[in-house]
């Protein structure tokens, strides 16, 4: 079983996290999600918040 965390905002947007922090994507994108790499960097807006 894996376990995310899954954020929501005022902007109606819904995000999915590792529990590790390492940002996997957001509800409603275009592009699939892939399998999760060690190489995933954070986006400059989640840092802030992390």
């Amino acid at each position: 079983d894996r376990e995310i965390v899954i954020t929501s905002s005022i902007d109606c947007t819904i995000r999915l996290f590792t529990l590790t922090g390492r940002y996997i994507g957001y509800m409603g994108q275009s592009m699939s999600w892939g399998p999760l790499s060690s190489n995933i960097i954070l986006k400059e807006s989640v840092n802030s918040f992390a």
